[in-house]
This record gives C-alpha cells, sequence and structure tokens, in this order.
C-alpha cells in the first residue's frame, strides 16, 4: 500500500467495521479487508457497506421501498369496527366489500401509510443500498398517463392504498413493463437479493 492508501485505511477503519457490523453483524477478515481496500466502498453509495440515506418523496428509491412494503404480508392487527360498519358488513354485498377495502387500504400496510404521511409534509425516507440500486431499473410515467392508471388498478385488485399525488408531482416511477408482471419480477429481485444477503 501506498502511504496514501495506508492513511486512509487506517483512518476510515473503525467507520467500515461499524458499517459492516451494523450490516452483517460481524467483521470480515483483516486479510480481505486489507487486499480489497474494502474502506474505499464506503464512499460508494452502491456499495453493500454505504450508509443508508435519506431520498425523497416520488424518487425512484422511494418509490422502491414503498413497493417493497406492499409486498409484505397484510397486518392483522386493525381496530375494532364501528357500529356502523358491523351493520355494513352484516349486509354484506358491496358494502361489505368497501369497508374491507377502505380497512385493509387504512390499516393493512402501516408503514406505507407513514410513508405518505411524511411525502405529505415533503419529508422522505431512508431507503437501503440494495433498493436504491434495483429502483434505478424503474420507469419515469406520468401520473395522468396509461400506465399509471394501471399501476392504479393494480393497487386497487391488491386492496394496497393508492399514492396521495400532490399538485407538484407530475412523474411517478414503477418497475418496468406491464404492472402485474413488473410486480412479480421486482419481488422475484428482491427476494434474490435477501438469498445473497443471507448465504
Amino acid at each position: 500500500m501506498t502511504p496514501e492508501e495506508r492513511a486512509a485505511c487506517l483512518d476510515r477503519t473503525p467507520e467500515f467495521i461499524n458499517a459492516v457490523r451494523a450490516i452483517k453483524g460481524k467483521f470480515t477478515y483483516a486479510s480481505v479487508y486489507l487486499k480489497g481496500k474494502a474502506w474505499e466502498k464506503l464512499g460508494d453509495p452502491r456499495s453493500e457497506v454505504a450508509t443508508p440515506v435519506v431520498h425523497n418523496p416520488y424518487s425512484r428509491a422511494w418509490m422502491a421501498l414503498r413497493l417493497a412494503e406492499l409486498l409484505k404480508p397484510m397486518a392483522t392487527a386493525m381496530p375494532v369496527l364501528t357500529a356502523f360498519q358491523r351493520s355494513q358488513v352484516a349486509a354484506g354485498g358491496d358494502a361489505a366489500r368497501q369497508v374491507e377495502r377502505e380497512r385493509r387500504e387504512k390499516y393493512g400496510w402501516p408503514k406505507v401509510n407513514t410513508m405518505h404521511e411524511f411525502a405529505e409534509r415533503a419529508q422522505g425516507v431512508t431507503v437501503s443500498v440494495p433498493l436504491v440500486v434495483i429502483s434505478e431499473g424503474f420507469e419515469k410515467v406520468h401520473r395522468d398517463s396509461e400506465q399509471a392508471a394501471a399501476w392504479r388498478d393494480l393497487h386497487a385488485r391488491m386492496g394496497w392504498p393508492w399514492l396521495p399525488i400532490p399538485s407538484g408531482v407530475n412523474w411517478l416511477y414503477f418497475p418496468a413493463g406491464e404492472p402485474g408482471e413488473a410486480m412479480a419480477d421486482f419481488e422475484r429481485t428482491i427476494s434474490e437479493g435477501r438469498g445473497n444477503d443471507d448465504a
């Protein structure tokens, strides 16, 4: 190593150790660390040890986190039905389905609803590096386009809450392709990433 590399290594090693322990729970071998100049990865936002950063609402990374959360199982803890809701459910039919749909959208994915609340205040969220990398392949979709309507329809079919899009936001980002297939591909990509992390 050059004297500059040695100085950078000594300076960044504690930060690298903390980053790796936070992600993997253990540190790598010193020989691997030194040979691969792993401390240099801290400055690469695509690196597995990069520090997660806050991404703006409606950005590619923000949308990737939102969709990843929607792929998780729906929360089962929900408030008790009101007397009016109980009467609608008891009546059956469209009214009962509407109550169920509204409850799913409002309580089924709490983290997504929190993201929506933050977005209304122009606050972003922290997104992990793997999701940021995946989001780079998302396509830009105009809010009034047929493609955006297809994504809204998929949300409705799945019982997912739709985006509260403010008037200044004209572009949305989604996995490329037809929504159903695109979400299946997105889910596979996320699962493969988790599998690699677990290995």
